[in-house]
């Protein structure tokens, strides 16, 4: 065996590590979310912030506590304002 066998070896072996990870995809999964652009006024944000505070620069892979509180919040008015369209339906026979 010499060297350029081991090198081919080597090659063809990298070739198929790099398809596996293509094709798996590299990468965090994807979070199944849609990034929205929602405009509020300023008074509204430092309300936010103070109520749950900023992120913290310290450690920025936690959660941003802006866009978690924004999400609860929408997703609790969604839950209630389908119990209220629930309630307000004719039930079915």
């Amino acid at each position: 065996m010499s060297i350029n066998d081991i090198a081919y070896i080597c090659f063809t072996r990298i070739e198929g590590i790099s398809d596996i990870v293509y094709r798996v995809g590299m990468g965090r999964p994807p979070l199944n979310m849609t990034p929205t652009l929602v405009r509020f006024p300023s008074s509204v944000l430092e309300r936010i912030d103070a109520l749950v505070g900023p992120q913290d620069i310290a450690s920025p892979k936690e959660p941003k506590h802006r866009a978690k509180f924004i999400r609860q919040a929408v997703e609790a008015e969604l839950e209630r304002r389908e119990r209220e369209a629930n309630l307000s339906a004719p039930p079915d026979e």
